[in-house]
Order: C-alpha cells, then sequence, then structure tokens
C-alpha cells in the first residue's frame, strides 16, 4: 500500500467515526438524554480517534506485521486494547455516574471496524456501515413514538409480510428453480405484493384517512395495478359513508389505471430505444396522446374528493389474507391461460398471433408483454409490434374487477370499477387500432 493510500484510508475511517460521532454528540443534546449523562457520551472526537485506531490496526496487522518477530499478536493484542478502552469507560458510566445502558459500547466496537475496514481498502464496506449504524441510532426516538401508537395486530402484520418476503420467499425460489417451475415463484411473488400492498394502504388510510387510500392506489400502481386495487377495495367497507366511498373508489380506480398506462406507455419508449437504438416517432406521439390525456382527465383532484377530512377506518386485520390469495389465483390462472395460447402461435398467421399474445399478455403482465415486443420489434411488422404494445395497456386496463375485492362491495360499486376500466382501455385501444391501420 502506498502512503497515499494510508492516508485516504485515515480520511475515511476518520469520516466514519465523525458520523457517528456527530449522531452521539447530537444525542445529548435532547432533553432526555441529557439529564444525569451530560457528557458521559464519547462524541466525534472519540469516535473519530477510535476509527483511526481501528484503521491503522488493520494496516499494522497486514502490512507491518508479517515483517515482524512476533507479529502475529498485533491484532490481537489491538482487540485487547479495544476491549479495554470499552471497559474502562463502562466502569466510569456505570458504577461512578450510576448511568446503565449498553448501546454506547456496542457503538464503540462497530465504530473499530468501521476504521477496521477503511484501513484494509473496504471503502464502501466502511462507509455504509458507519451510516447504518448513523441511521440505527438516529431512529431511535421515532422508533419509540411508532412503537408507542402501533397496535399488536399491526405489529404482527408487520412481521408476517417480513417472513413472507425476507424468510418464506428465498425458500420458495429456491425450491422453484430445482424443480423447473418458475411460475410457482411468480405466482408466490404477486401473492407477497398484493400482502404487502394491502398492507400500504391501511397504513396510509390510518395516516392521512381517505386521501392516504389515494395516494397508496397511485404510489402502489407504480408496482402493480392489481394489487393496487386490490388493497383499495379491500379497505372501502370500512368507511362508513357510502357516497363518500363511492367518491374515494371512482377516484382511486381512475389513479390506478392513469398510473398504470401513463408507466408502461414510457415503458414502450423505454425498450425501443434500448433494443432499437431509436424512438419512433408515431409510438411517441402515441405515448404523449396517452399522457396528456390521463393529466388532463384522470389525475388531480385527490384533496378535493376529500374535502380535506380525516376519515376513520373500520378495519381490524392490516392484512388481506383472501385478497392475496384470490388474486394469486386470477394471476396463476391468467399466466397458464397465457403459455398454452403462447404455445400455439406457430399455426397463426405472424399478425394475429402477436396480437392475441399481446392481449392475453396484458392481462397478465403489461410490463413483461412490452418488452417482450421489443425484443422482436425487427422481426415483426412495426404497426403489429406498435399495435401489440398498446393493445396490452389497454386489456391491463380491463382485468381490474378480477383482482378487486368485491366481497363486501354492493352493486353501485362494482359497476364503477367495470365502468371506469372500460372508459380508460378506450384511449389505447384507439391508439392500436390507429397504428396498425394507420401507420405507414
Amino acid at each position: 500500500m502506498s502512503g497515499a493510500d494510508f492516508v485516504v484510508n485515515v480520511i475515511i475511517s476518520l469520516l466514519g467515526g465523525i458520523l457517528i460521532g456527530l449522531e452521539r454528540e447530537r444525542a445529548q443534546l435532547r432533553p432526555e438524554e441529557s439529564e444525569g449523562k451530560a457528557g458521559s457520551i464519547p462524541g466525534m472526537r472519540s469516535f473519530g480517534l477510535l476509527s483511526i485506531y481501528g484503521a491503522v490496526s488493520s494496516y499494522i496487522a497486514r502490512y507491518l506485521a508479517p515483517e515482524m518477530p512476533g507479529g502475529g499478536i498485533v491484532l490481537p493484542l489491538a482487540f485487547l486494547s479495544l476491549v479495554l478502552i470499552v471497559l474502562i469507560h463502562a466502569y466510569a458510566r456505570m458504577v461512578r455516574q450510576r448511568i446503565l445502558g449498553i448501546t454506547t459500547y456496542l457503538v464503540m466496537l462497530v465504530t473499530f471496524i468501521v476504521g477496521f475496514l477503511a484501513g484494509l481498502g473496504l471503502h464502501i464496506e466502511s462507509a455504509s456501515l458507519a451510516v447504518i449504524v448513523t441511521l440505527i441510532l438516529a431512529l431511535k426516538y421515532p422508533a419509540e413514538r411508532l412503537a408507542a401508537e402501533i397496535s399488536y395486530s399491526e405489529m404482527l402484520a408487520m412481521l408476517e409480510v417480513a417472513a413472507i418476503s425476507l424468510v418464506i420467499g428465498p425458500i420458495v425460489h429456491s425450491y422453484a428453480v430445482q424443480a423447473g417451475v418458475d411460475i410457482v415463484y411468480k405466482v408466490y411473488i404477486f401473492f407477497a405484493i398484493v400482502l404487502l400492498l394491502s398492507f400500504v394502504s391501511y397504513a396510509a388510510a390510518k395516516i392521512w384517512g381517505g386521501r392516504g387510500l389515494l395516494y397508496a392506489a397511485g404510489l402502489g400502481s407504480l408496482v402493480s395495478s392489481e394489487a393496487a386495487i386490490g388493497g383499495v377495495t379491500a379497505l372501502l367497507p370500512g368507511i362508513d359513508d357510502p357516497k363518500l366511498r363511492r367518491r374515494i373508489l371512482s377516484m382511486a380506480v381512475r389513479m390506478i389505471l392513469a398510473v398504470l398506462q401513463i408507466r408502461a406507455s414510457a415503458l414502450i419508449l423505454i425498450a425501443l430505444y434500448i433494443f432499437t437504438n431509436t424512438i419512433d416517432v408515431y409510438a411517441a406521439l402515441a405515448v404523449l396522446t396517452l399522457v396528456l390525456v390521463h393529466l388532463a382527465v384522470s389525475l388531480g383532484g385527490v384533496r378535493e374528493v376529500t374535502h380535506g377530512r380525516q376519515i376513520t377506518l373500520h378495519v381490524t386485520n392490516p392484512l388481506s389474507w383472501s385478497l392475496a390469495l384470490k388474486s394469486a389465483a386470477a394471476y396463476l390462472v391468467l399466466t397458464l391461460s397465457f403459455q398454452i395460447v403462447n404455445e400455439f402461435q406457430a399455426i397463426l398467421p405472424v399478425s394475429i398471433a402477436t396480437l392475441v399474445i399481446s392481449a392475453l399478455g396484458g392481462l397478465v403482465n403489461a410490463t413483461a408483454t412490452i418488452l417482450s415486443l421489443a425484443t422482436v420489434y425487427d422481426s415483426i411488422p412495426v404497426n403489429v409490434a406498435l399495435a401489440g404494445m398498446f393493445l396490452s395497456i389497454g386489456t391491463a386496463s380491463l382485468n381490474k374487477i378480477l383482482y378487486a375485492d368485491t366481497s363486501k362491495l354492493d352493486s353501485a360499486e362494482i359497476g364503477l370499477i367495470l365502468r371506469w376500466s372500460i372508459i380508460e382501455s378506450i384511449f389505447p385501444f384507439t391508439l392500436s387500432i390507429v397504428l396498425y391501420l394507420f401507420y405507414p
């Protein structure tokens, strides 16, 4: 290691230690921390020096110790010295100042590791660890407020979502890959997304009331419009006022479909540019038309729908398990249907096969359909490829009733979903026909 590299490593270790020490310094300024504790928590200088100590220790152990007699004990002595420092500080705080808690001691140990990694030249790892530790420390009081507000059922729901996403998900993926049945993992992922967005919708509605449902609808549609419609409709029966419930449902469906179509149409231009290195002028005009229509007709008016009212939802379960299972089943059926039709495309003319596959593909996943068409853009007629892309957006707008939780909605509310799905699908269907018939 050159002298310049050594200096860089020391500086990075110092910055990591200062970042952690800054939060510890700031903690002593809080009234709830400062009483009886002023000056008892190490600050920027202490943590900065501790991190440098870690960097120098790793440098000596790696580059100098191998050439020194008995150099193998350098690293153990460095850790032993660190433990001694922590014990002395613990004695001063616990015995002499009567201050309990182990957070500061753990942070001192981790700060040493931040410097140790920087001394080895692992800058990204060192900086990431410093940021994560500082974030955990800074979240103490928001976490305490959240713990005071959250109910046991909500905490349990969060744990269930985490287990499904982070624990069970990788297991399902591993076995699905080994068995060669990727569709199982895809259905499971869709199930997890529906469950997650149902919880997000619940949390948003609890925080912001009716507007929260609309926020969840719009943002959730960026991930999955099918899961978004399910999450919103599962919570609507918790609103007592029927008229307000229908206004929110109407606006939510429009937002979900608008975000879906804007996202998918933007993907058309991105996919075409990635796979062909050009942007088709007629495709760009069609996308612009669709975006402008939605900006003028479908989006806006969130605050006006709820009139700024805070709405209390009478919902006891933050997770919609039945909705997630129903949505996953619908997704499985549509996916299998799409694969069956895809097997017979060889016996159909290219144009007809492409449009049929596009229509069914949109019912399953418009994003995947658009990307697939972009990959074969040069091998099929351009008008057919573009028409298929917008056709998939149209059919993706029609499938929302399949994923909505209609078990507790009345006929008028179900009619609202159907009506807006049909109305919103007219725009991409029209563009599909125009491109197919009149593309030069």
